[in-house]
């Protein structure tokens, strides 16, 4: 297949940009596309009536903060701009969208509706039980699919999660990382005193996340070590009942520093011994992993099914069952009383993540938008893909299904 030298890429968020793993996995694949010499442009949610950052990235309509499958995150809603979205698509010669989880955003499938390219779609979330919400996106699946030429998952926990829902077959690239950042070497940051043992957590504070097991665990881990410190880093509904928590149980060596901005990140993770990662369920991939073995530190983590999987045989890190804290404080403790082992770990994570850094990473994603491109100018679209319905057309669907549940809470391969 001949590859195309230049492309202009659409990159689709359904999520207003602010920090989370999929806007991060978004701006680092535009950063990194870009430095092949692609042009992209990012279509995005408004927060409010912010100015966008560049002059390639669009915000439309407005974003609404909502509780979902155990996460706030701010989601795109019907944006009420369609003349402004076909204005700017029409005037953009594009060879290609590519739409970031777009199953429960309105934002998306009107983007969508207007795009006449290919279309990839990255799927990112990974769920352990079934999801009504997952039920429901089959409307909506089933117009996205046929608008679709290719399909990613980030890991093969995020595949499991939406494969019963697909015909279209699904390839796996991982998220990815820039090492360059992320190293052993470099500044710590100032808090850092190599006379206390330090744990990190570095995350949202919400209930998968894992953060009241984490504080559970830490009496126990406190007898043991009694020179041990507790960073928590980041912010999240939790927050008033981790500092009730912090309050009630005495844990002064648990230091809050909320939000860590994007590019102090790498001083946190090169200031810890250990990084603790006790997220209990529905982790697709685990960037935090990634990044915490990229800057060579030893991990701990709860065995859910995106942890275990970029964690398992790699040598990095102990996986220790989800909730269990009487584990997760005994695997803390076996790696402070062991130095090498723990410079053993952060050896082999470093060696681990060098395989995820965008610059790997990236051509296979603009090898997926050249396969795409090529199933669209085969003809396949016009002769099997229809225009997408209107967004009245899914709603009605599915309402309609609603009627019929046996049918659509039954997984499609049943």
């Amino acid at each position: 297949m001949k590859l195309q030298k230049h492309l202009t890429i659409g990159l689709v968020s359904p999520y207003a940009l602010v920090a989370g793993g999929v806007q991060n996995h978004i701006t680092y694949l535009k950063k990194n596309l870009e430095n092949l010499g692609h042009t992209v442009y990012t279509f995005a949610p408004r927060i409010d009536k912010e100015a966008p950052p560049d002059s390639k990235t669009f915000l439309l309509g407005k974003s609404l903060l909502l509780y979902t499958e155990g996460t706030l995150v701010p989601l795109g809603i019907w944006p009420q701009e369609g003349d402004r979205i076909k204005e700017i698509i029409d005037s953009i010669p594009f060879d290609i969208f590519h739409f970031h989880s777009p199953l429960i955003s309105p934002t998306s499938w009107q983007i969508m509706s207007y795009a006449h390219t290919p279309i990839v779609i990255t799927f990112h979330e990974a769920r352990e039980k079934p999801s009504p919400l997952y039920h429901l996106a089959r409307i909506p699946l089933s117009f996205i699919s046929k608008k679709t030429q290719k399909m990613i998952a980030v890991s093969h926990a995020a595949a499991k999660t939406i494969s019963p829902y697909l015909d279209n077959p699904l390839t796996i690239i991982p998220n990815g990382i820039d090492c360059a950042r992320f190293s052993l070497a470099g500044p710590t940051h100032p808090w850092f005193d190599d006379t206390r043992f330090t744990l990190l957590f570095l995350g949202r504070l919400e209930e998968r996340k894992g953060i009241r097991q984490l504080l559970q665990a830490y009496p126990q881990i406190k007898t043991h070590i009694p020179n041990v410190q507790l960073v928590v880093a980041g912010q999240g509904i939790l927050e008033a009942d981790v500092k009730q928590i912090i309050k009630d149980k005495s844990l002064l060596d648990v230091r809050l520093v909320g939000y860590v901005p994007e590019e102090e990140k790498p001083l946190y993770y090169r200031s810890c011994h250990v990084y603790c990662a006790p997220a209990t369920q529905d982790e697709s991939f685990g960037i935090v992993l990634l990044e915490a073995m990229s800057s060579g530190k030893a991990i701990v983590a709860s065995a859910n099914s995106g942890y275990k999987e970029l964690l398992e045989k790699s040598g990095a890190g102990i996986l220790v069952p989800p909730r269990d804290i009487h584990a997760f404080a005994d695997a803390v403790i076996q790696l402070a009383d062991n130095d090498k082992k723990r410079e053993t770990m952060g050896k082999k994570g470093i060696e681990k993540a060098r395989h995820y850094d965008w610059s790997i990473l990236t051509p296979s994603i603009v090898a997926i938008y050249n396969e795409a491109i090529t199933v669209y100018k085969r003809g396949k679209k016009e002769e099997q893909k229809p225009p997408l319905p209107t967004f009245a057309d899914m709603w009605n669907q599915v309402v309609n299904s609603l009627k019929e549940k046996d049918e659509l809470f039954a997984p499609k391969n049943q």
